[in-house]
């Protein structure tokens, strides 16, 4: 809009310059005292004229610099914030896979215990079909963890605010992170279970005896 009125006056001025250029030339096709006066004045009215287009086009080209260098910076700006967001987006990838390794261990472990379980000879079906739901749980939050890297580029490319792109990016992270809470709590749900499925009895261990101390013989004199 700055740049549309420049343009506008800079036409007026122009325009203003060529009609009094026009008034001038008019005036000194009356009867003059000498045509070398009315050339002398012809001319002068003419390079001024010429003076103030260039004058106009120097200060338009100057404008135009102008804009193009807070457009750069502007530009410059917007990617600073772009990769900011990449770069909140990796750190969040990284501490999820974290989370999601932990839970894996978590769901071995109470695998194995119910292996020995079985091995005691306890009925575990649906114990097992209960952890497996939740190991199905922390796929499809792994899942959706891979497939939220191209969501986010996605969102940085289509999203012209990049302060929406970045709560875009934010609510994609709880996302995934609500699913591990979930699965996390399916995993305690399974521990508290598997309590009465009791420990595997541990061999006794029997007390060692104390060797009983006769007193030495009292030596007669």
């Amino acid at each position: 809009m700055k740049k549309h009125k420049y343009i506008i006056f800079s036409v007026f001025v122009l325009l203003g310059s060529l009609a009094l250029a026009s008034f001038v030339l008019a005036a000194e096709t009356s009867p003059s005292p000498s045509p070398i006066v009315c050339q002398d004045k012809r001319q002068e009215v003419k390079n001024k004229a010429e003076d103030r287009v260039q004058k106009v086009k120097a200060k338009a080209d100057q404008e135009k610099v102008k804009m193009e260098e807070k457009k750069a910076k502007e530009q410059e700006k917007t990617q600073r914030s772009v990769d900011n967001v990449r770069k909140f987006w990796g750190d969040m990838v990284k501490r999820l896979e974290q989370l999601l390794k932990n839970e894996d261990r978590i769901a071995g472990n109470l695998s194995d215990k119910l292996d020995k379980a079985v091995s005691r000879g306890k009925d575990v079906t649906a114990l097992r079909k209960q952890l497996d739901d939740v190991k199905k749980l922390l796929a499809d939050a792994r899942t959706s963890l891979k497939d939220a890297g191209s969501k986010v580029e996605s969102i940085l490319k289509t999203e012209k605010d990049v302060k929406v792109a970045r709560e875009k990016v934010k609510d994609l992270e709880k996302g995934i992170r609500d699913q591990v809470k979930v699965a996390h709590k399916a995993l305690e749900d399974v521990r508290k279970a598997m309590k009465g499925l009791g420990e595997e009895p541990k061999p006794s261990v029997s007390p060692s005896t104390t060797p009983t101390l006769t007193p030495s013989p009292k030596l007669t004199p």
